[in-house]
């Protein structure tokens, strides 16, 4: 397996770092009388791709594809580190 981070596309990376750096909150609803809270993202803090237009919310469907290419990204990235790893266990009891 080659290395991940250079066959990955530079807007990948600036998309995966920057989607981890928007933490969820927690929220209630103004019009909620009964005080449920909720999980978001404030639509101001998360990248233009996954707003809706004029930033008044975030997009689900544009989140879970985001969110769904970077899991894959850091998946791809973990069999390679395991690999390596693999790689460096066996060449340590060679020795």
């Amino acid at each position: 397996m080659g290395n991940v981070s250079s066959q990955a596309d530079p807007r990948d990376q600036v998309l995966e770092s920057r989607v981890g750096a928007d933490a969820p909150i927690k929220f209630t609803y103004k019009a909620d009388t009964s005080g449920d809270l909720q999980l978001g993202f404030i639509a101001e803090d998360v990248p233009e791709l996954v707003s809706i237009p004029g930033r008044k919310g975030v997009a689900p469907m544009d989140l879970i594809a985001v969110l769904t290419k970077v899991v894959q990204t850091q998946q791809e990235r973990i069999a390679d580190l395991e690999e390596r790893f693999q790689e460096l266990e066996e060449s340590s009891r060679r020795r």
